[in-house]
């Protein structure tokens, strides 16, 4: 609320923002002017010079010596070039490995490093390579440049989704090339780690739709896990147990006096841990919000202690935290989560919002992109309400930023995921107006005062801008017919 506030008090400003052109300067040749007279003697001298060593060979009573190395120098391999960054501000493979190569903080002998983890001292090479010297090159670039990304989306929690910017997307393709690459290898060997981790607690929860769906991953990009057997054979226990429990608590029909057997068995199964885990969450921010702040807080936190990946109820006891200023409590809440993961960097984000760190909150936040956003919230991974939570805060903070297209697109999205969510509307409705997109703007104020459910003064505002709108379009409309 607070953002979309201080979005209304600068609606009509224009940040218009010129970007420098990199400037690319040519080192002109030097020219010799002057007396060419020491210029002339030097080079009798070096052609006299050439004849007396030419004649020694051709006696043969002289020899190389093999023991020196030769280096040859090229003026032009000092000359440098600033990387090109590509659109939305990532850096190009060549600009990522350029500053990697600055980095000494693991190597400050400046030793060479190679994929395979071996080091030692590289070798005196001349400038002048060989096509298969400067192929191999670029091969080692390539690969170094695919594990980079690699080890990015691991740390990002984003092991075989989404598909093509996955750690396990990037660790194939290296080993495609190369599959003698040591830290590739250990990588698969990390995501298979992290799966098995994923899979045993998907049971000890008896989550049996988190659990099918993860051994659909499995099956999917071929990991190879020892005891996958076991994994399925647990998901068929358990859903077994479940046609078990829903056959036991089947009412007797009054029709089975009539020798006809019992048409409609009662659903009402055991919940599992995520309807548990809403349920208690909604319940318990109810409780606070009606004057029971002390109980409900204790009932969130016992459940989060015993089930820690107890998504709702975790956002739930954070936003308590948050409300009473206890922040330090808040953060501890987010060091126990999974360090890189969606709901990591949510948590964080949300911190520095508390301290007005508004740009730092929403770099963090754009290090996830919607695509990953997205993969994860239709595969089941990401909740609903962090998957509008997140993509919200985001919305927020680019229309603080006054990156009005891309908080309209954040919002547009969102209007779509619930679209009786006055503020998701607002915050379109104000972005698209900045942007001179009156009939979008229109269409969300008027959505705006419909639902209602938000505050006087967004009331205020949106109906005052609604009537300005429509003026401007009548007006815009009444002339495009005079000119006609």
């Amino acid at each position: 609320m607070s953002l979309i506030n201080d979005a209304l008090k600068d609606l009509d400003a224009r940040q218009v923002g010129e970007t420098a052109q990199p400037q690319v300067t040519a080192e002109k040749n030097t020219v010799f002017k002057g007396n060419y007279t020491p210029l002339l003697f030097a080079f009798l001298l070096f052609a006299a010079a050439a004849v007396f060593y030419l004649g020694t060979l051709n006696r043969g009573d002289g020899s190389a010596d093999s023991g020196q190395d030769s280096l040859v120098h090229d003026n032009n391999s000092h000359q440098q070039t600033e990387p090109l960054p590509t659109a939305h501000g990532e850096k190009t493979p060549v600009a990522i490995l350029a500053e990697a190569a600055k980095e000494s903080v693991d190597n400050p002998k400046g030793q060479a490093v190679s994929l395979n983890g071996a080091t030692g001292m590289s070798d005196q090479q001349s400038d002048l390579s060989s096509p298969v010297d400067m192929q191999q090159t670029n091969k080692q670039s390539e690969l170094e440049y695919w594990l980079q990304q690699a080890e990015l989306a691991f740390s990002r929690n984003r092991l075989t989704l989404p598909e093509k910017q996955s750690a396990w997307y990037f660790y194939q393709k290296i080993l495609e090339q190369d599959a003698d690459v040591t830290a590739a290898r250990q990588g698969v060997e990390k995501i298979q780690l992290r799966y098995e981790q994923l899979l045993n607690s998907a049971v000890a929860e008896n989550n049996i739709e988190r659990l099918s769906h993860l051994l659909s991953r499995v099956d999917r990009v071929q990991l190879q896990l020892g005891n996958v057997d076991t994994y399925r054979n647990q998901l068929l226990s358990l859903k077994q147990a479940a046609d078990r429990a829903l056959a036991r608590e089947a009412p007797a029909d009054e029709s089975r006096n009539l020798g006809v057997a019992a048409l409609k068995p009662s659903v009402n199964i055991a919940k599992t841990l995520p309807t548990q885990d809403r349920e208690l969450a909604s319940q318990q921010t109810r409780a606070y919000n009606a004057g029971q702040q002390i109980a409900a807080r204790e009932k969130l936190e016992g459940f989060v202690s015993v089930h820690p990946n107890a998504v709702q109820s975790l956002l739930a006891l954070f936003d308590i935290h948050l409300r009473e200023n206890a922040n330090a409590k808040a953060a501890s809440l987010q060091a126990k989560t999974f360090r890189g993961s969606v709901l990591h960097d949510y948590l964080g984000a949300r911190l520095l919002v508390v301290q007005q760190k508004f740009q730092a909150a929403q770099s963090i936040l754009a290090s996830h992109p919607y695509s990953e956003l997205q993969s994860l919230f239709h595969a089941g991974q990401m909740e609903q309400n962090l998957f509008e939570r997140y993509n919200g805060l985001l919305a927020a903070l680019y229309q603080q930023h006054k990156q009005h297209l891309l908080a309209a697109e954040r919002y547009q999205m969102l209007v779509g995921v619930d679209v009786k969510n006055t503020q998701y509307w607002m915050g379109y409705a104000i972005s698209s107006d900045s942007l001179g997109h009156k009939k979008n703007a229109l269409r969300a104020y008027e959505q705006v005062l419909k639902i209602g459910d938000t505050s006087e003064q967004m009331v205020t505002y949106a109906s005052a801008r609604l009537q300005v709108l429509s003026k401007e379009l009548q007006q815009t409309i009444a002339g495009a017919s005079v000119s006609q």
